[in-house]
C-alpha cells in the first residue's frame, strides 16, 4: 500500500525535473529557432593542454543558415574559411594553399552544425542551463552522437544575443570564442559566400 504513493511521487518529481529542464533551455532553443543570419567580430582562444600557452586569434564572421558562412581570421595569421552551401574553402595565406571539402564532410561532427541549424537543437544535443555568470546566461550542450569531435559545448547568451562559445574536444583542447558587434537576421550579400582561390595558390581536396 505504501509503494504506490511513493512511485507516484517519484514519477511526478521526474516529470517536474524534465519540465524545468525544458523551460531552462528554452531561451537557447528559441534563439537558434529564430536565427537566419548572423554577423559578428570574434576573438578565439585555443588551449591545447594544461601546460600549453593559449593561442589567440581574431577576425570577423558571417553566416546564413542553413549552409553558408565565412570566417575571416585577421590576426595573427590571415586565413579565410568560406562555404557556399555545397563546398568549404580553407585558405591559408602564409602557405598559399586552399583546401576544399564538401560541406557535409567538414561540418556534421563539428560545432558548425550547431550554428548552421541543419537539425533542431534538441535532436543533436542534450541541453541544460548551467547558470548565469558576468551577465551571461550559460547553457551546456552534450552531443548525442558518438561521432562528434567535441565532448561538450557551452553557449552564452547576453541579453538574448549570442556572446560566447566554449568547446572541449576528446584530445583535451579547449577553444573559446567571444563575439562582439553582433548583427542578427539582417540581409547579407550572397557575394560574401563566394570564394575564388588567389592566383598562384595551390588547391587541394574536392575542388
Amino acid at each position: 500500500m505504501l509503494r504506490r504513493p511513493l512511485a507516484t511521487g517519484l514519477l511526478g518529481a521526474v516529470a517536474l525535473c524534465l519540465s524545468a529542464l525544458c523551460s531552462s533551455a528554452e531561451p537557447l532553443q528559441n534563439y537558434f529557432q529564430q536565427l537566419s543570419t548572423l554577423r559578428a567580430d570574434f576573438v578565439q582562444t585555443v588551449t591545447a593542454g594544461p601546460n600549453q600557452a593559449p593561442k589567440l586569434s581574431r577576425g570577423r564572421m558571417v553566416l546564413e543558415r542553413p549552409g553558408r558562412f565565412r570566417w575571416d581570421y585577421e590576426a595573427p595569421y590571415e586565413q579565410v574559411i568560406v562555404s557556399d552551401g555545397d563546398r568549404v574553402w580553407h585558405y591559408d595565406a602564409d602557405l598559399e594553399q586552399v583546401t576544399v571539402q564538401r560541406l557535409d564532410e567538414s561540418m556534421d561532427t563539428t560545432p558548425l552544425a550547431l550554428l548552421m541549424g541543419r537539425a533542431p537543437l534538441e535532436e543533436s544535443f542534450l541541453v541544460k542551463s548551467i547558470g548565469r555568470d558576468e551577465g551571461q546566461d550559460w547553457f551546456e550542450l552534450t552531443p548525442r552522437g558518438s561521432e562528434s569531435q567535441f565532448n561538450r559545448i557551452r553557449v552564452a547568451l547576453r541579453e538574448g544575443e549570442l556572446s560566447g562559445l566554449e568547446l572541449d574536444d576528446a584530445l583535451g583542447t579547449n577553444t573559446r570564442l567571444r563575439f562582439d558587434r553582433m548583427e542578427r537576421n539582417k540581409a547579407i550579400d550572397p557575394a560574401e559566400f563566394e570564394f575564388v582561390p588567389p592566383a598562384g595558390a595551390d588547391v587541394v581536396g574536392d575542388g
